[in-house]
């Protein structure tokens, strides 16, 4: 059974009980990320994220790693735009452990000067590898193209240059600032005793100063994009695609996750028959949905030999275009629905997934839902509420698209969206 609490420290618990299993994973996740920076502090949520590997009062780098490994367990990060995440799956006998190194991390910290240092460098090769990749390239491109200087579309990272601007002072502040009990919200999914587990958070992080961080986020305005950018990668990379308001609404939720699903999430989705199948014109193909706390994007990647991008940008607009000229059918929709609860029971059995989906799910609405009320919500949602969404945002007019190419691609300027 799935539990919310606020404590009298400001941190919410998002507790999930699972009793099937002997393990347990816990998150720790701070209400801020990379498009809550100002100007000048860009990259620096993920160099921090970073940097509480590296040093406790209590503890170096090697024993924060070593006592987790010792007994078997995951601990890891992640910086995202609007979150960072900091979690530790482990043997649930081990859970007090998980507690204690992830709360001394996040809290007690020391930055020590000669680790900045390093990890300055690991974080600038990790930039480097990213400009490698055509497919990380071509979406930070996307993204500058529709949303311009707006936070979101900023590099998680940041850039080289910034990097090497970040500095221990800088770093510890930009840390006490968002690095408070009312900005916390921790998950737990598998087995433990409740009570026990209150108990151990309450001593490690009660003494935390608890303060406010208040996050000034703006829409950002969008631009039409339409545009072939030419680099050395010989493979065309697509991303093409539209921006959705938010509702937080459950039942919008899962009409859309029902909708991307059968259009292009899935082997079997209309997107991934007609062009991967039917007319072979790429290896990947598929749609992916990106939540925010005021808009959703929802995004077409494809990539392809470049003497193929025409033909593969007319086939993804024809595709969409089918959407309009082919209904749904009753299979399309029920087995789009049984694909979501599929992957719903296969879930289940990962206490990792279940720990970010108990986040991820109170992070969009405020609640938390079981599994069997996911399953049963999917269960109503009919063609007329996945029509619903295509009919309100599925508009020509309103889709973006950016090609990462080379000069085999030909030219881009006279092709359009016609639905």
């Amino acid at each position: 059974m799935i539990q919310i609490e606020k404590l009298d420290n400001g941190a919410v618990l998002l507790l999930e009980n699972v009793t099937a299993t002997d393990t347990v994973s816990i998150g720790f996740w701070l209400l801020a990320g990379a498009r809550d920076e100002n100007n000048n502090e860009t990259g620096y949520s993920h160099f921090l994220e970073h940097m509480l590997f590296k040093g406790t009062e209590r503890r170096n780098a090697f024993q924060i790693s070593s006592e987790i490994d010792r007994v078997g367990g995951i601990l890891n990060a992640f910086t995202e735009k609007e979150t960072c995440c900091y979690y530790c799956t482990i043997p649930s006998e081990h859970i007090q452990l998980a507690i204690d190194v992830l709360s001394d991390m996040l809290f007690h910290s020391t930055f020590p000067e000669e680790e900045i240092g390093k990890e300055r460098g690991v974080i600038i090769n990790e930039i480097q590898i990213s400009q490698d990749s055509p497919d990380e390239k071509a979406y930070e491109l996307y993204l500058k193209e529709i949303w311009g200087d707006h936070p979101l579309s900023r590099r998680i990272t940041g850039s080289i240059y910034e990097v090497k601007k970040i500095t221990r002072e800088k770093l510890y502040q930009f840390h006490n600032e968002r690095y408070i009990l009312s900005n916390l919200i921790i998950s737990i999914s598998g087995k433990y005793n409740k009570e026990e587990v209150k108990d151990s958070l309450l001593k490690v992080i009660n003494n935390r100063k608890q303060g406010s961080f208040h996050t000034t986020r703006q829409m950002p305005g969008q631009a039409s994009c339409w545009k072939l950018i030419k680099d050395r990668f010989t493979q065309s990379h697509v991303y093409t695609g539209i921006t959705i308001p938010f509702s937080g609404e459950l039942n919008d939720f899962y009409s859309l996750l029902v909708f991307s699903t059968l259009f292009g999430e899935s082997m079997s989705s209309r997107l991934y028959q007609n062009i991967r199948e039917e007319k072979g014109l790429c290896y990947t193909i598929f749609c992916f949905r990106s939540y925010y706390s005021d808009l959703i994007q929802w995004t077409i990647y494809a990539n392809t030999g470049g003497t193929l991008t025409i033909s593969l940008i007319q086939s993804i607009g024809k595709v969409l275009k089918s959407l309009f000229t082919l209904p749904l059918s009753n299979s399309e929709l029920e087995d789009a629905k049984s694909h979501l609860k599929g992957s719903l029971v296969l879930a289940k059995e990962n206490m990792e997934v279940r720990m970010k989906r108990l986040f991820k799910l109170y992070q969009i609405n405020k609640k938390a839902l079981e599994f069997e009320d996911s399953i049963k919500i999917l269960g109503t949602i009919t063609r007329d509420d996945v029509q619903k969404i295509i009919d309100s945002y599925i508009k020509a007019d309103k889709f973006n698209l950016l090609v990462l190419g080379n000069k085999n691609c030909g030219s881009i300027k006279n092709i359009k969206f016609e639905f």
